[in-house]
């Protein structure tokens, strides 16, 4: 027995002794009390332990930045070749190593724990070291530059310290921008620089150079620099600015007479708009939209007291301007001061500049003469003897008003009037685009620059001679040499107004010499222009949805389709497909059938509309861009709290801005693609808690849950909104509206507590009042005369000759509904309309 026990003893006090062990390593959970410096060069020994009974050590998973080995009986830790990449991909302030070591009676495993020491170690890294932009102009105020910057990326630094690694970004000084400091999400190494204008820009300097800093909040704090360039896009040219040839008419008026004003040729775009201002403008017609030549023609002078030139034979109205302006910016405006006498037989008092109530009469045989009667810069009308006659204040006041819209008016010409400057003739008739076919040499006027002057001054003041162009760049800094424009400069006296004497500019600076002009010079409507028939109707009009452009072409346009095709994807900003609208819209769906032009078979968009985001395959679903001041319009009408049922919600352009204001709204689409892309469109604008979606036939929808939620509000007593129905499917809402009337007969209701607000769009088609079709549609299908329902009737848009859409706003009144009022007047549907109303009707958003 004694013997047995001496041999366990042996045995265990054997095994004990073969089992790995160590005086100095805890072999099941080991801390490393020294912090590790993050400095620490690749395989260098950082702990070092004596070990017994260990045959063999790795490292479960592999090893990644620290390694272990065994050497004999030394087992050590080091640092591998990627731990200097430790910091870029890390976040932890501790490694810890999952270990198993092989002894002689078997594997042990166990954890090694190795802290890391904080430190500020690196700077904030740009990942561009310099950074250039080339944006669009003009701008709007607080625009953000970053996506034309890096790719759209932006301006973006890294900082990879485990500690202190929050980066701030500062700007040089600077006129025109701010700086804004975001984390990247996701990243929490990576910090992104927002630059935003201070305020609305329309003008560049050629070139704005920024540095800007990023800085850790380390202690002390690193920080590094990187250079933004930004330039304005000389590929974009706007229209010159419309301008009056003559800025002051001086003339002699009668009764009925004609002033003709007209602009200088080049800025007269389809795109200028007239107004009248001035407090004596109301002696004249309006002037009329769109036309070259702006004709008003003179009403019964109004009663006043107007200023006395010569009190014996006339009166001065000095009070008169005609503004011409352009883009919704007003970014270019031009103005005519309108200064005439009206020869009088009565004699008047003396009196300020502005209508009073005495009668002006104007018998006058003489009549009224433009340009050649006024030189401005010879025969100013405020040296005139009748305005010298005025008194100070009136003088004065007439100075600054005139000098305030005449602050912005310049003097450009435009390509269009000059040959040479047109895309070479013989591309007309081109149908399949050939880039190369429009290369063309031409002599225009240079000014070359003395070394010795200072090239941004020149500059200055030469720019409304400029030769502008599509991604033409007239001054050459390098060369210091100027491209002007050949219709402005034809000879040295042609620059006389600026002086060029006075900055060291002799004659022989203005030379002529050859540029190369091609495809990317000009305008997508300019190559339309020189390439189209030019005996028929041109490209009139496209919409772009996202990265889609939706045209719209008339057969004879059709043979040239793909040129046009491929104009537009080169030319559109952002465009990627080009479309075409191949058949009318005549399905169930509202959506059409359309033709690829040019570009990828993407249709999967995501646009902006009134504030909220829209996602949908424009292929599959109806969306019209030009609707969206209506939209706007609708949704303005509501407040927070009421209700819409929207019948033909589409996408949701009335629901989500609706669900957005605060409003209830019960949504409903016929199209399945519709109706999914508006659940999508309500999750992605978060307000999918006030709408209710619904994939029905409209009738349906009305008959069950419009009827039921408005008896439900009829009973709450506590609903102090109102209800809003919109019906925006003008080729059909009004059939639609024969199942209102009677809706509500036979509920158990003493009264009507609410009248639901009717939204019923519709089209008005004939040469008579549109206002008075659209009624008439309505009374026709509501089966009652609804002149004392009506909130509104609207004009929406021209949709083709002879043919609006309108807006009619009506009230559904409780004898409405309840069917009491319609008896008398309803309407008869013939066997083919009732055949028809059996029909689903489509649901979708026009």
């Amino acid at each position: 027995m004694r013997l047995y026990a001496f041999l366990i003893g042996f045995c265990l006090r054997f095994h004990a002794a073969q089992a790995c062990s160590s005086q100095t390593f805890d072999f099941v959970n080991h801390f490393n009390p020294e912090e590790l410096d993050l400095s620490t060069p690749p395989d260098t020994v950082i702990a070092s332990f004596l070990v017994e009974n260990v045959n063999a050590v790795f490292l479960v998973p592999a090893p990644v930045y620290i390694g272990a080995r065994l050497v004999g009986s030394q087992l050590t830790f080091f640092t591998t070749a990627n731990f200097s990449q430790y910091e870029e991909h890390e976040v932890q302030l501790v490694i810890i190593l999952q270990v198993t070591y092989t002894c002689a009676t078997g594997q042990k495993n166990g954890i090694y724990r190795q802290n890391i020491k904080e430190a500020n170690n690196h700077a904030p890294r740009f990942l561009e070291e310099a950074y250039r932009a080339l944006v669009p102009l003009p701008l709007p105020k607080y625009f953000d530059v970053s996506p034309y910057l890096a790719n759209g990326a932006g301006v973006m630094a890294r900082d990879i310290d485990l500690v202190n690694n929050t980066v701030q970004f500062s700007l040089s000084n600077n006129d025109y921008f701010t700086i804004e400091s975001h984390p990247v999400t996701g990243d929490v190494k990576q910090f992104k620089a927002i630059l935003r204008l201070r305020e609305q820009v329309l003008k560049l300097a050629n070139t704005v150079e920024l540095i800007v800093t990023a800085t850790d909040r380390g202690v002390p704090p690193k920080a590094s620099q990187a250079i933004v360039t930004i330039e304005p896009d000389l590929s974009i040219v706007y229209d010159d600015p419309p301008e009056f040839k003559d800025i002051f008419i001086n003339g002699t008026l009668e009764k009925d007479a004609v002033i003709q004003l007209e602009l200088i040729p080049g800025t007269e775009t389809k795109d200028v708009q007239y107004t009248l201002e001035g407090s004596d403008s109301s002696i004249l017609k309006s002037l009329q939209p769109n036309m070259s030549m702006a004709v008003s023609t003179i009403n019964e002078l109004y009663t006043s007291q107007p200023t006395i030139g010569d009190s014996d034979t006339s009166i001065v109205y000095p009070y008169i301007i005609v503004a011409a302006f352009f883009g919704t910016l007003a970014i270019g405006m031009g103005a005519a001061a309108i200064y005439f006498r009206a020869k009088s037989r009565q004699h008047h008092q003396p009196g300020g500049m502005f209508f009073t109530s005495e009668t002006a009469s104007v018998n006058s045989a003489a009549t009224i003469v433009g340009k050649e009667h006024n030189d401005p810069s010879s025969t100013p009308p405020l040296e005139s003897p009748e305005v010298q006659n005025m008194n100070d204040v009136t003088v004065s006041a007439y100075r600054t008003h005139t000098r305030q819209l005449f602050v912005r008016l310049r003097h450009y010409f435009k390509n269009m009037l000059c040959p040479d400057l047109h895309p070479p003739a013989n591309v007309r008739g081109m149908t399949r685009l050939d880039r190369q076919a429009f290369n063309k040499t031409i002599k225009v006027p240079h000014l070359i620059v003395p070394k010795n002057v200072n090239l941004n001054n020149v500059c200055r003041v030469i720019k409304k001679y400029l030769l502008k162009m599509e991604r033409y760049k007239p001054v050459v800094s390098e060369e210091y040499k100027i491209t002007l424009h050949p219709l402005a400069v034809q000879r040295w006296e042609d620059l006389a107004e600026v002086q060029l004497e006075e900055m060291g500019f002799e004659e022989k600076a203005l030379v002529w010499q050859d540029i190369e002009l091609g495809y990317v010079n000009w305008k997508y409507d300019e190559i339309f222009k020189a390439v189209l028939p030019a005996d028929k109707e041109a490209l009139s009009s496209f919409s772009k949805i996202g990265h889609i452009v939706h045209l719209n072409l008339k057969d004879h346009l059709l043979p040239y389709r793909e040129l046009i095709g491929a104009v537009i994807i080169d030319k559109i900003a952002d465009c990627r497909t080009v479309v075409n609208k191949s058949v009318s819209i005549d399905n169930t769906y509202r959506n059409f059938q359309m033709e690829l032009l040019c570009g990828d078979p993407d249709y999967q968009v995501s646009v902006k509309e009134n504030g909220c985001a829209f996602k949908f395959d424009f292929s599959k679903v109806y969306w019209n861009p030009r609707l969206s001041t209506e939209h706007e319009k609708l949704v303005k009408m509501l407040t927070r709290n009421d209700i819409l049922y929207d019948l033909y919600a589409g996408v949701g352009p009335f629901t989500v801005p609706a669900a957005r204001k605060g409003c209830t709204v019960l949504s409903n689409d016929l199209n399945p693609d519709s109706y999914q892309a508006l659940v999508e469109n309500c999750a992605i604008n978060k307000v999918t808690k006030n709408v209710k979606c619904f994939n029905k036939d409209a009738v349906d929808f009305i008959k069950q849950e419009v009827k039921q939620n408005l008896l439900e509000k009829c009973a709450d007593e506590t609903f102090k909104g109102v209800i809003h129905i919109s019906m925006n499917l003008p080729a059909l809402a009004v059939e639609h509206l024969q199942y209102f009337p009677g809706l509500l007969n036979g509920e158990n209701m003493t009264t009507l507590r609410i009248k639901p607000l009717v939204h019923v769009y519709c089209f008005a088609k004939g040469a008579d009042d549109k206002k008075q079709i659209a009624q008439q549609l309505v009374e026709r299908w509501l089966g009652t005369d609804v002149e004392d329902k009506l909130k509104e009737i609207a004009f929406v848009r021209n949709v083709a000759p002879n043919k609006d859409m309108m807006r009619v706003s009506f009230y559904l009144t409780e004898d409405l509904l309840l069917g009491l009022s319609v008896a008398a007047n309803k309407r008869h549907l013939d066997a083919d309309d009732m055949a028809a109303e059996k029909l689903k009707r489509p649901c979708n958003l026009l």
